[in-house]
């Protein structure tokens, strides 16, 4: 945990210190790329650090002496057993997915975020871990599929349908979330303006998935599950814990209720991206109601998006002042208990262990 420390101070060291020349795009993109370096190093260089490490290792060393691909199944589909074979080290894979990762949140941080609100929004990404980095140190397979899905945001945005069609398909063949969570994004990320017809409609979201519980919702999806690629994702939704919280749900609904409003009052100015993003946020806002799936993979995915819209709201010229402190006060106390609390207290927490290939040096 201590090179966790080591690494935030680090980041937010560099994110404060560097300095850009205003409107100079080529001089904040390196700044994004210096500030992301730290982070990208910490998990490209761990060494049996993350929940399945040693099994993806194992994996690796298989397919490598194996002369075909063995056949997919519910963890390794084939694209990604192809990508452990045309992989010469298992270190450059590491370094690869880390990469990735790290390199999808550059793109969206450098082209969706304005300079002067990079260091929020580097805090909110530092200390959300295990709900974005998380996933370049443990996470592998999915790891690559949020950020393809990352890297997809322009073409959400201008609505390329079969670009992002063929996109899926392909990432897939890596993670079989990805099949559910990028033409989610797809379909929610309209790049329009937000109308009062879609207000009510949200409002209706969010209530009706606020008193149902997450196992009633497989009931309407349970007929489209064929085969066994899904089958661990359904078990979970019937066994899991639907408990949410009180004071959690109605932070949630105080969060989904300023984001709204903002984009409402603001209809006529949000640019395509800003309406893309803030609407893809508000699918992070809603994965605790979602049940297992959605407060682990779900939340993985969306939750680029939800920081970036916070930056978008902290950047508005509020009417009322206080609105603004009392929103900014409210997502650092949910980010907070997510992770000192809820996080920490975690079985899976793996931080407190951590190893790298630099310790083999001394």
């Amino acid at each position: 945990m201590d090179v966790y420390y080591f690494v935030i101070l680090v980041t937010l060291f560099l994110c404060y210190s560097i300095r850009i020349p205003d409107g100079d795009n080529k001089a904040y993109l390196r700044k994004v790329i210096f500030v992301f370096t730290p982070i990208m190093l910490f998990g490209a260089l761990r060494k049996d650090f993350g929940i399945d490490y040693r099994n993806y290792e194992e994996w690796f060393y298989e397919w490598q002496e194996s002369g075909f691909v063995v056949d997919e199944d519910l963890h390794a589909e084939i694209g990604y057993q192809w990508l452990n074979k045309i992989m010469p080290t298992w270190r450059l894979l590491l370094i690869f997915v880390s990469t990735s990762v790290v390199g999808a949140y550059i793109m969206s941080y450098y082209k969706y975020v304005e300079p002067s609100y990079l260091i929020l929004a580097m805090v909110f990404t530092m200390f959300y871990p295990d709900q974005s980095f998380f996933l370049s140190f443990v996470s592998m397979r999915n790891g690559l599929t949020i950020a393809g899905t990352l890297f997809c945001l322009p073409l959400i945005i201008e609505r390329r349908y079969w670009i992002v069609l063929l996109i899926t398909i392909g990432l897939m063949q890596f993670h079989s979330s990805v099949l559910l969570f990028l033409p989610l994004a797809f379909v929610v990320g309209r790049n329009v303006a937000l109308t009062k017809r879609e207000v009510y409609i949200w409002l209706g979201v969010f209530l009706f998935l606020l008193v149902v519980p997450t196992s009633k919702l497989l009931s309407f999806v349970e007929p489209f599950i064929i085969g066994d690629r899904f089958e661990g994702y359904k078990d979970n939704y019937l066994i899991d814990n639907e408990h949410v919280s009180t004071l959690n749900s109605i932070a949630n609904l105080i969060i989904f209720l300023f984001v709204i409003s903002w984009a409402y009052r603001n209809r006529e100015t949000l640019t395509k991206s800003q309406n893309t993003i803030w609407r893809i946020s508000l699918l992070y806002i809603l994965c605790p109601f979602l049940g297992s799936i959605g407060r682990t993979r779900m939340i993985y995915y969306y939750i680029p998006f939800y920081i970036i819209t916070i930056t978008y709201l902290m950047n508005d010229q509020w009417r009322v002042n206080w609105h603004k402190v009392f929103f900014f006060i409210l997502v650092l106390a949910v980010m907070c208990y997510a992770t000192f609390v809820v996080w920490m207290n975690n079985p899976y927490f793996v931080y407190e262990h951590y190893h790298s290939i630099i310790g083999d040096l001394f």
